[in-house]
């Protein structure tokens, strides 16, 4: 004989059975709904640090071509081979480089470099970032600045 407090009833035991029985067709239904909203998160997180990654690159490499054409003797190819390295470290390329002055001479107060790469051959449309360029831009003041040297 059994002991009613600690076994259930035998209807109790066949009811909790047979809804498990009877959701089989639920769980895949859910998971079916549920697993490409979660592939959407997890890719649209991937692409969002690539985006970042890319964005600082660019803007990693302006700052180390302006360091290089603010030195007294810096000129537009100390610039360019700075950017050029920098952007070959982070394995970027095809990367438009603009310097402004286009002369670098004793009377320029500052320099500053902007590099433009396209984004438009990812995973995630580029309108979803502002656009299909990124833009890392740099300003420095120049050595001759700080001494006064006309």
């Amino acid at each position: 004989m059994s002991n009613p407090l600690t076994t259930p009833p035998r209807g109790l035991l066949r009811r909790v059975h047979n809804s498990n029985l009877n959701r089989t067709g639920t769980y895949t239904v859910e998971f079916a709904l549920c697993i490409p909203v979660l592939f959407m998160f997890t890719f649209a997180c991937f692409e969002y640090s690539h985006h970042e990654y890319i964005k600082h690159s660019l803007n990693q490499a302006a700052y180390q071509g302006a360091r290089a054409g603010i030195c007294i003797n810096g000129t537009q190819n100390d610039i360019k081979n700075a950017v050029d390295q920098s952007l070959l470290t982070a394995g970027l390329g095809g990367v438009k480089i603009e310097v402004t002055p286009a002369v670098i001479s004793s009377a320029t107060r500052e320099v500053t470099v902007t590099l433009t790469a396209n984004y438009g051959d990812y995973f995630v449309p580029p309108q979803y970032f502002g656009g299909g360029n990124l833009v890392g831009r740099c300003t420095l003041d120049h050595e001759n600045a700080s001494l006064n040297i006309r």
